[in-house]
């Protein structure tokens, strides 16, 4: 066992290194393509802060550190900032006026702020993200309207901060889930970049080589079962970790189904490489049902 576990891994150790960044690389990839996605389909808007006061500047921030909202900066000297929604290049402009702070404490934001609108149902959705947000911004000036006059606005603020309730939609969102498409595809392409094994691990696929070997006890069930436990730990530590990184909201349940694809995948790559001489018919058969296992894969997420 220990001279199969030599061949198999301490031998072939720098093609597993190169095999665990090629793995790892993948990775990258799909997460710059999931962060583009991602930005690509948030609501533009733009925004024009001629206030510059404490509360407009969390205003913007608030706005900004929203994941739906792709948010870009006006500056002070553009007078007609509706040119940028007619221009397509934002679905809502908003400027907020130098009586922004002054106006919020007598709760008359409504007229002071100019706001303009696309008219569709993408900008429908960023006004009502934007008129949640102001809300939330007048409630401690208006908890300091009705409150006794000699609370003071900050500790209002302070403690508004530290007692605001939390969306339950938000807080179900956060707990670990069995299902995942993104992550689905990820382990899909992790599976599909792993078919590299059988160009890196062709060497042992010497089959008068591994005829002497098998006149060892147990060497034909070994040989697959070390290799498989090798590679597939491989593939998995990278894709948890991966996973980790990208999501980071899925629970052991989903690892554990995920693992089984794994060694599933990585046994049947290494049945190919030392029962198929012929390369281009090894790399036919494992991609046809590295395919089929990732095509199904996808599926159980949906």
């Amino acid at each position: 066992m220990k001279s199969l576990f030599y061949l198999i891994a301490y031998k072939q150790k720098l093609r597993l290194v190169i095999f665990a960044i090629l793995l790892a690389l993948t990775c990258v990839i799909f997460a710059g393509a999931k962060h583009y996605a991602q930005s690509a389909v948030k609501i533009p808007i733009a925004i024009q802060d001629l206030d510059k006061s404490e509360t407009s500047k969390a205003l913007v921030k608030t706005l900004k550190e929203n994941k739906t909202l792709n948010v870009k900066d006006l500056e002070d000297d553009d007078a007609f900032i509706e040119d940028v929604v007619k221009k397509k290049t934002a679905v809502i402009s908003l400027s907020i006026p130098k009586s922004f702070e002054k106006n919020l404490k007598k709760r008359q934001i409504r007229k002071s702020v100019q706001l303009y609108e696309k008219g569709d149902f993408v900008s429908t959705i960023g006004v009502e993200l934007i008129s949640k947000t102001f809300f939330e911004l007048q409630i401690p000036y208006i908890i300091k309207h009705y409150e006794i006059e000699h609370h003071d606005l900050k500790v209002i603020k302070q403690y508004y901060k530290d007692n605001k309730p939390k969306d339950v939609i938000s807080h179900k969102a956060k707990y670990h889930s069995t299902q995942s498409i993104q992550m689905g595809l990820l382990l899909s392409i992790i599976l599909l970049v792993s078919l590299v094994q059988l160009y890196f691990n062709r060497n042992i696929a010497q089959f008068e080589v591994l005829k002497r070997v098998y006149f060892f006890q147990y060497t034909n069930i070994l040989l697959p079962i070390i290799y498989t436990l090798v590679n597939a730990m491989i593939i998995f530590g990278i894709f948890f970790i991966g996973s980790l990184w990208i999501d980071g909201q899925l629970n052991f349940q989903f690892y554990l189904v995920s693992l089984l694809f794994i060694l599933c995948h990585t046994y049947f790559v290494c049945l190919c490489l030392i029962k198929i001489r012929t390369l281009s018919h090894r790399t036919f058969i494992a991609t046809s049902f590295t395919f089929m296992l990732a095509c199904f894969v996808i599926f159980i997420q949906l």
